[in-house]
């Protein structure tokens, strides 16, 4: 909790062996929960070497994390306000942060496994597939068809997640118009299931998808 703000302090928990890993929405610290001894463990300095260097107006009352991937032991953490992915293993708590991209960058989406993950770049809807080992990135551009919705006086991203579905990558919308589907070996990029998703942007029963984003959505 934070004083004063309504900010929830975290949002997303990692099993791991004996231990939950508590990732932070506002908080900037990792929990650390260990189920056989009862004690907790604060990572703190991962997030503000994370956020080294950065302008605070940059972050300043956004979320620490938007998504995460696990690989092992290793979790791979991004953020709408920066092009770094921290790499958090919960092993021995030892982590890197990497960089992804354009500087101007920002993540709302991550996932993937061993060594290659695609991330939604926040404001031009990319998808960027990336292989940690080597560091070779490349850019998925959105079909034709596809648009993201502006908003006034309030931050917004076009994916709220991406999935993994074998020999696709599937995205689910924030503030846009459609799922898209990229294929992961071609690089083949479309819409899916556009009609379902016709004037997802209007009002209704009382519902405001410039609030509260076009979908909610299950795994």
């Amino acid at each position: 909790y934070i004083e004063d703000k309504q900010f929830m302090s975290c949002r997303q928990v990692i099993p791991y062996k004996d231990k939950l890993f508590y990732l932070p929405e506002h908080s900037g610290i990792i929990w650390e929960y260990c189920r056989s001894t009862k004690n907790w463990k604060e990572h703190k300095k991962c997030i503000e070497d994370f956020r080294k260097d950065l302008a605070a107006e940059k972050y300043e009352g956004l979320q620490v994390m938007l998504d995460y991937a696990q690989a092992g032991s290793c979790i791979y953490i991004v953020a709408g306000y920066t092009n770094r992915i921290l790499c958090f293993n919960m092993e021995d708590a030892a982590y890197r942060i990497l960089e992804v991209g354009n500087a101007e960058y920002g993540y709302s989406a991550i996932t993937g496994y061993d060594s290659t993950f695609w991330l939604a770049e926040i404001q031009s809807g990319k998808i960027v597939k990336w292989n940690v080992q080597t560091g070779e990135v490349m850019e998925v551009e959105m079909p034709d068809g596809f648009e993201r919705f502006q908003r006034h006086n309030m931050s917004y991203y076009v994916h709220n997640r991406l999935f993994d579905m074998g020999s696709w990558i599937v995205s689910v919308p924030a503030f846009s118009n459609s799922i898209v589907k990229v294929n992961k070996v071609t690089g083949e990029v479309s819409l899916c299931g556009s009609p379902l998703w016709e004037e997802t942007d209007a009002p209704a029963n009382d519902y405001h998808p410039r609030f509260h984003l076009v979908c909610c959505f299950a795994k």
